[in-house]
């Protein structure tokens, strides 16, 4: 016996008061829902977690609330059924809590058309693909369930699909399936679009699993670390003119420049993540070190060639003293421009392939909201259609074949 008709029994029989207000009033009854991300921030490289902050309303009639025989205004039951969806997959100090639970307020509401207005905040799990950083993209990714009821009282319970069905389409008028605050980028982020998929249609409970593509500002880490990388390499490249003599000026100099490329990373280690692998960001900061370790060694082999490092003899052939700084000359320079030229290699193949991937997103989003609608309108239209056989589970129990 379906919800519906205990309602009608219950409406002749007996009072209000005793009709199953924590059910639903149908089984299984469709709620519409929209969405909103009213906040983006946190988004954290080192521990692979971002803060969120999501408003969820949702829309659904209910008979029995007008079969009472009593006003729009009137209190609501306070075991009042409601759907509430979950989020995954979320950190500890994620919260969710009904800001509003009441009857629709519109002139064309009837009684007995609810809505629910439900916050979600804190960190979820934010797992980043850092092959390419900076010039990475990421998906804040994370679904939502339709497995929790939630009465007015407070009291949760779980659902599943033969309690309700969630269709996340929002209001025709207002086209606010899905909407992002204004000025809601992260900081050192930019949005690019969002994508929006009905996923394990034969699960329990309807999923919906929602991306926001985001982009890395990589400006920040050019400005920060790459231009003061390549400004040390430069001033490297000024030892060609020390003569090959100067050995301890030369040593000198190169070791200010590798204490100062400590330095500089000792201030960084905080904005650059901790992976198992080496970014292309790692490998500039590696390759720095490397050039400034040569170019001790050729310092030092060159001096040795110029016999500046035979005290006992008091003249040093100028023939041997040219080769000297000819070696000197070419051996720092080759080394300083395989150094841009490794650079160029690692960091220029990730920006175009950036690009490229921004600009396949942008193309495949809808102008206006920037979404991204893989199949959702059809699998809506196929629940409505038949909401008790579409992607219901056999091994769900039907309480509308009783």
């Amino acid at each position: 016996m379906s919800t519906s008709r205990r309602v009608h029994r219950l409406s002749v029989h007996e009072g209000p008061e005793s009709w199953e207000w924590e059910l639903p009033p149908e089984n299984p009854t469709l709620v519409t829902a929209n969405l909103r991300i009213s906040m983006i921030k946190d988004v954290d490289t080192l521990n692979g977690t971002v803060y969120l902050r999501i408003g969820i309303w949702q829309r659904w009639h209910d008979p029995r609330i007008a079969a009472r025989g009593q006003s729009r205004t009137c209190q609501l039951p306070p075991n009042l059924w409601s759907p509430r969806p979950v989020i995954s997959p979320k950190l500890a100090d994620f919260v969710c809590y009904t800001a509003e639970f009441q009857q629709q307020p519109g002139k064309d509401a009837e009684i007995g058309d609810l809505y629910t207005l439900t916050w979600f905040e804190g960190h979820i799990v934010n797992l980043m693909d850092l092959h390419p950083f900076p010039f990475d993209i990421d998906d804040v990714e994370f679904e939502i369930l339709a497995s929790e009821c939630f009465l007015k009282s407070g009291e949760t319970n779980a659902s599943y699909k033969t309690d309700y069905r969630w269709l996340l389409e929002g209001s025709k008028k207002k086209n606010d399936r899905f909407k992002m605050s204004k000025n809601v980028e992260p900081h050192g982020w930019h949005a690019i679009a969002t994508e929006i998929e009905y996923v394990n249609t034969e699960h329990e409970q309807d999923v919906v699993r929602i991306k926001i593509h985001i982009a890395r500002i990589w400006t920040y880490y050019m400005y920060k670390v790459l231009v003061p990388l390549l400004m040390i390499v430069i001033v490297n490249f000024a030892q060609v003119f020390f003569p090959v003599d100067e050995l301890s000026g030369k040593m000198e100099h190169v070791t200010a420049l590798f204490l100062s490329t400590f330095a500089l990373l000792y201030v960084l280690s905080s904005d650059l993540p901790k992976t198992s692998f080496q970014t292309p960001i790692d490998w500039v900061i590696l390759f720095t070190m490397l050039v400034l370790a040569l170019s001790g060694i050729i310092a030092v082999l060159c001096a040795y060639i110029g016999d500046a490092t035979d005290h006992s003899s008091p003249m040093v052939e100028d023939w041997k003293e040219t080769t000297a700084n000819t070696f000197s000359t070419i051996g720092v320079t080759v080394l300083s421009v395989l150094y841009f030229v490794t650079i160029f290699a690692l960091s220029f193949p990730n920006y175009l392939r950036r690009r490229r991937a921004i600009a396949r997103l942008r193309a495949q989003a809808d102008s206006k909201d920037d979404l991204i609608l893989v199949g959702v309108d059809d699998h809506i239209a196929k629940i409505k259609a038949d909401p008790h056989k579409y992607g219901m589970p056999d091994t769900l129990y039907k309480p509308w074949h009783e």
